[in-house]
């Protein structure tokens, strides 16, 4: 399964700013046939590989971070053409991406806040997971299944007051 977070610009993020912690839950944002493709085309164009956090800790899942000067460098048609419906439909600029590619149901993400500051959308192509967000100091979680071609957003409110998990399905 292939996970692809997007981080737009600070456009989104004025929109709810002042507002009250928002996630939005898009289901099947991409429709089937869509999805199918894009999710070939993610696995098969990507250069995934073998990331690390904070260059110490290695993530269980390949991954792959595209950001402006890969960008420029070496555009991805694909993610451009991902970049571009998000964009659009949203109104806004991505800043970057990160992509994540689960082969099994043991990849997973230990809990964590992103703490990028801005508006955080995320596509999920493949097979079901799900993403689980508790509110910090809690051990209540609540779960969102993924499922192929979904889309959820979360503002940097929500991101500052709750951490988020992929957690393995074995």
């Amino acid at each position: 399964m292939a996970w692809f977070y997007k981080v737009s610009d600070r456009k989104l993020a004025e929109i709810v700013k002042g507002q009250a912690p928002q996630f939005k839950f898009y289901d099947g944002w991409i429709p089937g046939p869509s999805a199918d493709s894009y999710y070939q085309r993610c696995t098969n164009e990507i250069p995934w590989r073998q990331e690390y956090w904070n260059m110490v800790i290695k993530l269980p899942q390949l991954a792959y971070y595209y950001d402006p000067k890969e960008r420029k460098k070496r555009p991805n048609p694909v993610l451009e053409e991902l970049i571009g419906y998000v964009e659009q439909e949203f109104n806004t600029t991505v800043t970057f991406v990160w992509c994540n590619l689960f082969k099994d149901g043991k990849h997973h993400i230990d809990w964590h806040q992103d703490k990028y500051g801005e508006h955080l959308c995320v596509l999920s192509f493949g097979s079901s997971r799900k993403v689980v967000f508790r509110p910090l100091g809690t051990k209540q979680g609540h779960e969102h299944l993924c499922k192929h071609g979904d889309l959820y957003t979360f503002n940097p409110a929500y991101d500052a007051a709750h951490e988020h998990c992929v957690p393995t399905d074995e």
